[in-house]
């Protein structure tokens, strides 16, 4: 099969619409090497790569650490939490502390005052089990 030639590859469209048929095409091609094994090939044909990492590995990659991005909060349920915090920094401002995830609904009632509902609307809607 000549998957340049196929027009359901042709372009960045009609790759998207037919992900599964191209997966499928690809997919023996990719297991006879391993990842380490396809980014070395592609690397040395010039070819813009990187792993996808899930989040585990990412915590685990020796840039993180370098770079000191990664960061440790403590969630009022899950307990500690680790994540990679934002790859960029500006020397002339503030960095503000992570916060972990908001729990369910802990910032309903900030939000509906941002947009104008008053205490009153928002205890009815709660009432009401809107919120």
């Amino acid at each position: 099969m000549d998957i340049a030639a196929d027009e359901r590859f042709k372009t960045r469209d009609a790759r998207r619409q037919n992900y599964t048929a191209l997966d499928d095409a690809l997919a023996p091609t990719f297991r006879t090497r391993t990842r380490s094994d396809w980014l070395q090939l592609l690397e040395a044909h010039d070819v813009p790569v990187a792993p996808l990492q899930d989040i585990a590995q990412a915590l685990a990659d020796p840039q993180v650490s370098h770079l000191h991005l990664m960061e440790e909060v403590e969630h009022p349920v899950a307990g500690k939490m680790k994540f990679v915090g934002p790859p960029v920094r500006y020397s002339n401002f503030a960095e503000e502390p992570s916060l972990p995830p908001p729990l369910l609904g802990e910032h309903t009632a900030a939000v509906l005052r941002e947009l104008g509902y008053r205490d009153k609307a928002i205890e009815e809607l709660r009432s009401q089990r809107v919120i």
